[in-house]
């Protein structure tokens, strides 16, 4: 698609973290959300973490069709900034299945009702957990979720280490490769039988 003056184009979903919280930390789990569930659409994704979401919600997401291409949106994403971080990491898997679902144009939400693959649906209210969308983002967070890496200690997880490191069995079943991939650099190593360091 060709662009035009004043027109917005992303190369890929662009991610913005707004509010109280570890932004890079959010900004790292959104990317691999949204890479896991192979979202390539011009989209603007914002996340703002709040400590004002109604009680019985920990997340919302909402899209906003940009006014100068109708193939592009705004997509918004609130998440409780309360929450520990295991279970806003779940939340917000939760939300970018949405994301995914508004980007993809499977779910397209109007004013007075909701479009899920070509099916309307009217007055379901503000959440209904037995709608399609939300069957299918309940049913696919927690696989989601499982994506981002633990460190050992669960409050300090993705800021702890920037080494991935895979141990796998040697061709005699006594030797290990240890390679470690520098999470910040890319930089790939492999060692065999020894510690490896960046």
């Amino acid at each position: 698609m060709a662009q035009t003056a004043g027109e917005i184009a992303f190369s890929r979903p662009a991610i913005t973290v707004l509010g109280s919280g570890n932004h890079q930390h959010i900004k790292k789990q959104a990317a691999l959300y949204l890479d896991h569930l192979d979202i390539q659409e011009n989209i603007q994704v914002t996340i703002i973490l709040s400590k004002n979401l109604p009680k019985t919600l920990h997340g919302i997401t909402r899209s906003y069709p940009l006014k100068l291409a109708d193939a592009d949106q705004v997509i918004r994403v609130w998440v409780d900034a309360n929450l520990n971080r295991e279970y806003q990491s779940l939340v917000l898997a939760h939300e970018m299945i949405h994301v995914k679902q508004f980007a993809k144009k499977e779910l397209v939400a109007h004013e007075d009702r909701m479009i899920w693959k070509g099916t309307t649906f009217y007055n379901f209210g503000d959440y209904d957990r037995h709608t399609p969308w939300e069957k299918e983002a309940y049913s696919t967070d927690q696989k989601l979720a499982r994506l981002v890496p633990r460190a050992a200690d669960k409050n300090n997880m993705l800021e702890a280490s920037s080494k991935l490191t895979v141990n796998t069995p040697a061709s005699d079943d006594k030797d290990y490769v240890k390679i470690e991939l520098d999470t910040n650099t890319k930089n790939l190593i492999a060692c065999s039988k020894t510690s490896c360091d960046l």
